[in-house]
């Protein structure tokens, strides 16, 4: 098995398959002979290019309203009566043509001691954002929380003019002291969430990753059940 993974560099679906294994045994005894993921090793060589696994890039403020989240939850509304789980697939299409609507939760919450407000409003446009924001402030200073940095992510409501004179001077905008900082926003370019097609025939041995090893391995597993079909058919 170890040297499949050497020699070969095969992933655990694909020893698995050639072992006639689970794939969970296989990945077990691969982790107790301490062989390092693929994607630790260099594709052309098998060298481990990688020794450890990125450390989670958390925090936690140490002080109340040093920083606060906002951002914006959309939800479909349900309609009166129930959805479709209740209603059936008809009445619930139905219900969809009529333009039912959403709801935009728009959320704060403190970094540090995790107090939140939250509020169940109509639309996400920045007068409804600066108003919200107002009110989730004077919360959090009736709650005696002094609001000094606010995090959003980069919404046309939080970039406009009237958030930002909602959040006062007081407020910490970014580095800049333009804008407040703003986070970027996921894409599948920027999560690399991106996945090449795979194509058990036309993949180079040097280039396999895990996920590849698992799509030829269950590619196998179903051209070997096709044939034993066949020739079941036949018997």
């Amino acid at each position: 098995m170890v040297g499949l993974r050497v020699s070969r560099r095969w992933g655990p679906a694909r020893i698995a398959y050639r072992l006639k294994m689970t794939v969970s045994t296989v990945h077990k005894i691969l982790r107790r002979y301490a062989c390092p993921p693929l994607a630790w090793t260099d594709p052309a060589t098998g060298v481990r290019i990688k020794w450890a696994r990125k450390k989670a890039n958390s925090y936690v403020h140490d002080a109340p309203g040093d920083l606060v989240h906002v951002d914006i939850k959309k939800l479909g509304r349900i309609p009166d009566g129930g959805g479709h789980k209740v209603l059936g697939r008809a009445e619930g299409k139905r219900n969809r043509r009529r333009g039912v609507g959403y709801w935009y939760i728009h959320n704060a919450v403190d970094d540090c001691t995790r107090l939140s407000y939250s509020e169940l409003l109509e639309d996400e446009r920045k007068e409804t954002a600066a108003g919200f924001w107002q009110r989730a402030n004077a919360y959090f200073d009736a709650a005696g929380i002094t609001v000094k940095r606010v995090l959003t992510d980069n919404g046309a409501c939080y970039r406009s003019k009237l958030f930002a004179e909602a959040l006062g001077e007081d407020i910490a905008h970014s580095p800049t002291g333009s804008t407040p900082t703003i986070t970027t926003a996921v894409t599948p370019r920027s999560a690399a969430s991106h996945q090449p097609t795979l194509c058990p025939t036309c993949v180079d041995r040097t280039t396999r990753t895990p996920a590849t090893g698992m799509a030829i391995g269950q590619e196998r597993r179903r051209s070997l059940r096709r044939r034993e079909r066949r020739v079941s058919a036949f018997a």
